[in-house]
Formats: C-alpha cells, sequence, structure tokens
C-alpha cells in the first residue's frame, strides 16, 4: 500500500494552510498582544481608539503582567473574564486584576 505524501507551503513537512493558520492563532496572536502591550502599553486596536495599559499606580506594565492579562485567552475563558467588568468599581476584567492593570484613556 502506498501513502500519499502531503506538501504543503513549506515543503515535505506535513504542514499546510490549516495549520498555519492554527499556529498563527495559537502562538502569533497573543505573542503580538503580549509585547505590544509591554513595549508601547497598548495594540494597534487600542491606539485607534485612544486607549492604553498601565499599572494600577499609572506606570508602565511589565512582560509578566503583559502575559497574565491575556490569559483568558489563552484558556478560552474571555467570557468568564469580561463579566468580571461589569461587578467591579473601575470597570476591570478578572485577569486585569490578577495582574494589577487597568485600561485607560490617552496617548
Amino acid at each position: 500500500m502506498v501513502r500519499s505524501r502531503r506538501f504543503g507551503p513549506l515543503g515535505d513537512v506535513g504542514v499546510g494552510v490549516p495549520e498555519l493558520i492554527l499556529i498563527f492563532l495559537i502562538v502569533v496572536s497573543p505573542l503580538y498582544t503580549v509585547l505590544s502591550e509591554y513595549w508601547a502599553g497598548k495594540t494597534i486596536g487600542k491606539w485607534l481608539m485612544g486607549l492604553r495599559v498601565v499599572r494600577e499606580s499609572g506606570a508602565r506594565i511589565g512582560l509578566g503582567q503583559a502575559f497574565v492579562r491575556q490569559l483568558a485567552l489563552v484558556f478560552q475563558v474571555f467570557v468568564f473574564d469580561c463579566l468580571f467588568a461589569l461587578f467591579t468599581e473601575k470597570r476591570q476584567r478578572a485577569c486585569e486584576l490578577l495582574s494589577k492593570t487597568r485600561v485607560v484613556r490617552g496617548a
């Protein structure tokens, strides 16, 4: 019996377009968010809306805080995470409370 070989965009490694999309969604997308919030305090969407991420003290966030902010997406509990904003005084998500950060208006 002859097995068919799969040739993806990367050659004979068995990686096709669906796998590349999955890798992008799992790795690149959260990594972009973490790094852009760490380096600039905002993503492109936050920049367009005039928002930025800061520590509760108003200082720039650290890399660990930027990572903790994305845990809800990694563990697929984003809806539950967002529900916290309805019941907290400063309208913070659960991961924002854990990372001691908040989103504020301003450059």
